[in-house]
């Protein structure tokens, strides 16, 4: 069994008697780690104080402490600049180990001092994979006055960290689709019900989506986003307005990639860009890459007056996807012979009679020549991306992403915009 530590502070006060309350437990004393002790049985009290503190109060803090507990003072600054802050962060930072389980009680100390016990625990929980048990407050100005000794309430403010977790993990679903995080902490709640169950299958649904640039798939799971994290939040008993907020921000994102192909065509085409948006934001260009050439092909289907839904995979490669090949090949030869250099493509005669008449006679210039930026750009950067850097006159990612930007998601843009997509 790990020997729990308790991190607490210790300042120059009028320290007054007190009974600590925390649930069905209570400890009468001057100071409030006593109480934690009490409570939480430590091993171990690391307390950090400052020299006056050591001077005049320690020895009586540390009489009020079991007698076989280990106490191990730790000096500190008085924090009254910001260099002495980042000292005793430092020193608090210091006293754990990777794998320590601690408790913290955060009510001594000067004004600055739980505040920046408070954010060392999380530092500690999340940067040096510290168990942190409990993080405790002693709430004496709120005592009961009127009991002798007066009441204090013991506050445990160890939610507080879940909270921070909660909103780490919505950020990193938000801008990377990774939803385990989200996942493992509807996991903690250690609920067997088909609610919360189902909440955590429809993360990782999206989530692989997302991450596999399942764009359908992701569609239909987002759809079902919503309503399952609210039943599971009923479920978890989650704090209202915080969970509130973080899965309105998670939704908020996802939804806007869930559309059907019975909300129109148009809609889905609007929801993959979106998709390819996100992907480039975040720095995920193979797949912002990987669906913008399918959302070419299947906006150019759809801008011939075609389901793209209903296309197998050899009529959208061998159809259209050629065919866009072809146009590009035919405006590279020559473009004042365009139209007679692209009757000679064999590709190009793929297309039904009517689809190829309604490119030469209804699209404008400005819709072919944006099209063949588009293919060109796709075409460059997707290669550049598949070889992984193993080419002597390789592009460094800086360039690659400026790359995609320029002469992928700018004629993409202007396309959409053309075709009324956006």
């Amino acid at each position: 069994m790990t020997p729990l530590k308790l991190l607490t502070f210790l300042g120059v006060a009028n320290y007054e008697e007190t009974t600590y309350v925390w649930g069905e437990a209570e400890y009468t004393t001057r100071f409030a780690p006593a109480a934690s002790c009490h409570f939480l049985k430590p091993n171990s009290v690391i307390t950090f104080l400052t020299e006056e503190a050591q001077q005049k109060v320690f020895d009586d803090f540390k009489k009020s402490l079991p007698q076989d507990i280990e106490v191990n003072p730790q000096p500190v600054p008085l924090g009254s600049n910001q260099q002495q802050l980042w000292q005793i962060f430092q020193t608090v930072t210091d006293a754990v180990k990777p794998g320590d389980e601690v408790a913290f009680d955060i009510t001594h100390g000067l004004r600055s001092f739980p505040l920046i016990g408070l954010l060392v625990a999380v530092f500690l929980r999340f940067g040096r994979n510290v168990s942190i048990k409990r993080i405790l407050y002693g709430a004496f100005d709120v005592r009961d006055k009127a009991a002798q000794p007066p009441r204090t309430p013991m506050f445990d403010l160890t939610s507080m960290l879940i909270l921070l977790e909660w909103a780490a993990a919505a950020d990193r679903f938000a801008q990377t689709g990774d939803a385990r995080p989200m996942a493992q902490l509807l996991d903690a709640g250690r609920s067997s019900s088909r609610t919360v169950k189902k909440a955590r299958e429809t993360l990782t649904s999206v989530s692989l989506a997302a991450l596999l640039c399942q764009p359908f798939s992701l569609s239909e799971s987002a759809e079902r986003l919503e309503q399952d994290l609210q039943d599971a939040q009923v479920e978890l008993n989650q704090p209202a307005l915080p969970f509130n907020l973080l899965r309105q921000r998670v939704v908020e994102v996802f939804s806007a990639f869930a559309a059907k192909g019975d909300k129109g065509l148009d809609k889905v085409l609007n929801a993959q860009l979106k998709l390819i948006e996100w992907y480039s934001h975040n720095n995920q260009l193979i797949q912002a890459m990987t669906l913008a050439r399918e959302w070419m092909i299947n906006a150019v289907i759809f801008r011939l007056g075609n389901d793209f839904s209903d296309l197998n995979e050899q009529e959208r490669e061998k159809r259209y996807a050629s065919a866009i090949n072809s146009v590009e090949r035919a405006a590279r030869s020559n473009n004042s012979a365009a139209s007679t250099n692209l009757n000679a493509e064999s590709n190009w005669q793929k297309l039904s009679e009517e689809d190829r008449e309604r490119i030469q006679r209804e699209w404008s210039e400005q819709e072919r020549e944006t099209l063949i930026e588009l293919s060109r750009g796709i075409q460059s950067v997707r290669n550049t991306l598949a070889h992984a850097g193993h080419k002597s006159n390789a592009m460094t990612p800086q360039k690659i992403s400026k790359k995609a930007e320029e002469e992928v998601l700018t004629p993409l843009r202007k396309l959409a915009a053309i075709w009324d997509l956006d």
